[in-house]
């Protein structure tokens, strides 16, 4: 077997060694972090409202894929499973009482805490012979920033699902 040697590198002339060292010193009196690594990733903005109820929505919405669903959901695809049982119960509630029920992520308050945002939803559930509206606060739901998304967090989904009388099994 051959052995390459490889080939020194060139001196780093003194002056230049100086100088760069004598740059870092001076970074570091100004209170510039030189050698501190970039964080993984910035801390998220705070979602709006609307962000947070269009995710919902799409959520919600049995008709859209599973994979689009779960990638707005903590659990994926175990939580679209849960949330489909909750959807069936829902729709057949409606049909049998005569109501549709929708929800909105209300703006205010939406606080985050590192990667977690607590908000609260406000249900409205609306008489389909009369128009006749009556809305329902649900406090403290969770979301969680993984992957650069906000997605509701197993524990949210157990929050709406429990606020229609509804088991569940994620944890």
């Amino acid at each position: 077997m051959k052995s390459h040697a490889i080939s020194a590198l060139p001196e780093i002339p003194r002056a230049v060694t100086a100088a760069f060292a004598a740059m870092i010193a001076v970074m570091g009196l100004l209170g510039v972090g030189v050698w501190a690594a970039p964080s993984a990733h910035a801390e998220p903005a705070t979602p709006t409202g609307a962000q947070l109820t269009t995710e919902l929505n799409i959520i919600a919405d049995t008709s859209q894929p599973t994979a689009t669903r779960a990638a707005l959901l903590e659990g994926g695809t175990a939580a679209v499973i849960r949330v489909n049982i909750y959807m069936a119960a829902l729709k057949a509630n409606e049909a049998a009482n005569g109501y549709t029920v929708s929800w909105a992520v209300d703006n205010g308050p939406i606080t985050v805490a590192g990667t977690t945002a607590t908000t609260n939803i406000t249900l409205t559930k609306t008489t389909t012979s009369s128009g006749a509206t009556d809305t329902a606060p649900i406090n403290g739901v969770t979301w969680v920033y993984l992957g650069d998304t906000w997605k509701l967090t197993n524990a949210g989904v157990c929050k709406i699902g429990s606020f229609g009388g509804q088991s569940c099994g994620l944890s």
